[in-house]
């Protein structure tokens, strides 16, 4: 695959893998490094708190949220202590928005001119037409 391409993956497997399975939560002024930690547990999902910011993963947060998908979730509880998870691989690494930001830009680079248009994905080629009648 050249330099900077990204792969086309079918968006149902995307949705899948970046956004995870829905879960529910329910806490009440418990520090986000707990809640984070109760994640880890619940969904087997690879979470990480930046270790430049264990103040504000002490940060109190007041949540409950039924059947959402991980990182809405994430995404969520981590603006209540002014974080942003960034998705990396398999890992959700849980920073600050500027570094969120530049870890995105790592993470999924942006071409320099236009998108070019999405067509349709190309299938395995047709079997050719058999022609003529068959010999005995």
């Amino acid at each position: 695959m050249p330099e900077g391409a990204a792969p086309i993956l079918n968006p149902d497997l995307i949705d899948e893998q970046f956004v995870g399975d829905p879960v529910s939560i329910d806490y009440q002024d418990k520090p986000l490094i707990e809640i984070l930690s109760e994640l880890v547990d619940q969904t087997g999902a690879n979470i990480a708190l930046d270790n430049r910011q264990k103040d504000k993963g002490q940060t109190p947060i007041t949540i409950s949220l039924q059947q959402v998908k991980l990182y809405k979730v994430l995404q969520v509880i981590c603006d209540m202590a002014d974080l942003e998870p960034v998705p990396m691989h398999n890992i959700y690494y849980v920073t600050t928005r500027e570094n969120a930001k530049r870890l995105a830009k790592r993470e999924f680079p942006q071409p320099d001119g236009p998108m070019p248009a999405a067509g349709p994905i190309p299938g395995p080629a047709a079997a050719p037409a058999v022609t003529g009648t068959p010999k005995p």
